[in-house]
């Protein structure tokens, strides 16, 4: 099983209490062979993306930082708040076509940082309660 498949495989959807807000884990990786690797904690409400994160790298460095964005459609612009390796960066990707008529499953797209730039993958595991 591949590390983002065993990430996301291990991310739990929480149920969001209160209107259109949805909380969500998303099994994330990126970078060049996507070997950084992590969770992101993120809600969605009216197009408005916020969260945290919580990453690996191939090193074994642990990274946090915040997000927000913004989703239109299948769009997806998210950015790095407050990262603690200080590697501001932002990503941007789509789901495919068909997530416009249900929620999306996985979202492929660049994350463009100061330090490096590359691939991000996102795959979005919801878990029935």
């Amino acid at each position: 099983m591949s590390t983002l498949k065993s990430v996301a495989a291990a991310a739990l959807c929480l149920v969001a209490s209160a209107g259109a807000a949805s909380a969500e884990a998303w099994g994330v990786s990126e970078g060049p062979g996507g070997k950084t690797t992590g969770v992101w904690n993120v809600t969605i409400s009216a197009g408005v993306i916020s969260g945290d994160a919580m990453m690996t790298t191939p090193e074994h460095q642990r990274l946090r930082y915040g997000l927000t964005g913004k989703v239109d459609g299948t769009n997806y612009v998210i950015n790095r708040v407050g990262p603690s390796d200080r590697n501001l960066c932002t990503y941007k990707g789509a789901a495919p076509q068909q997530a416009k008529l249900k929620k999306p499953t996985e979202i492929t797209g660049s994350a463009m940082c100061q330090q490096k730039s590359g691939i991000w993958k996102v795959k979005i595991m919801t878990v029935a309660r």
